[in-house]
């Protein structure tokens, strides 16, 4: 029987199998360990073509959503402070998202929507209502920007 287990073809095939399977996972292992790195779970992790700097497209969708509806809540004529207070809402969300900084008011570099906001608060040239209006606007192209990078 020993013999029969020794000499025969397909034993000698399956110790072969076996025998590199160990050899690969082994190897694998060691890799990993040589070169300082680990198995992440597929699903576990965010790709970095869904960051805008460190918040997500869609916390961005998100939060630009809610900040729509709340500006559409507010009576511009009868609420000037009100529309203040959305405009610089608005504008430090803008400077939280870390786009690029591609226009400059004053001393600062700003980003295009950022910037946009900006002038709405120190123009005193349109009333509160077209302030919010041109500002509700930013939001949307903003957020229609984010939906087609996201794929969504």
């Amino acid at each position: 029987m020993e013999e029969i287990i020794n000499n025969s073809p397909a034993v000698v095939f399956l110790g072969a199998i076996i025998t590199g399977f160990i050899a690969g996972v082994s190897a694998y292992i060691g890799l990993l360990k040589i070169t300082n790195q680990e198995t992440v779970i597929k699903g576990s992790y965010e790709l970095k073509k869904n960051l805008v700097g460190r918040v997500l497209k869609n916390e961005i969708l998100i939060e630009c959503g809610k900040l729509i509806e709340s500006g559409g809540r507010i009576e511009g004529a009868t609420m000037p402070d009100r529309v203040e207070a959305f405009l610089t809402q608005t504008l430090i969300f803008l400077e939280g998202l870390d786009l690029p900084k591609v226009q400059q008011y004053l001393q600062l570099k700003m980003s295009w929507p950022a910037y946009t906001i900006q002038l709405l608060l120190v123009n005193d040239n349109l009333s509160p209502s077209q302030k919010l209006g041109r500002a509700i606007g930013v939001l949307e192209g903003l957020r229609s920007s984010f939906a087609a990078a996201a794929g969504g």
